[in-house]
């Protein structure tokens, strides 16, 4: 990924994070899947995730694979 691809994907990251600090019923209830995690915990690995900048983020299609 070059420098102009990794800037772009912060800022939409950085976008995200700022626009929806509601956490989906839909999104916890796969990360207890996935991961094992209880209500609260889940909650609170969503949140650390949307908050870290350098973030990874998963298209509803990969999501869905899974």
């Amino acid at each position: 990924m070059d420098l102009l691809d990794e800037l772009e994907a912060m800022a939409q990251a950085a976008l995200v994070s700022q626009d929806d600090d509601d956490i989906p019923e839909s999104a916890i209830a796969r990360w207890q899947k996935l991961f094992g995690y209880s209500t609260a915990m889940a909650e609170t690995k969503i949140t650390e995730h949307r908050n870290d900048p350098l973030r990874f983020t998963v298209s509803e299609d990969h999501w869905t694979a899974l």
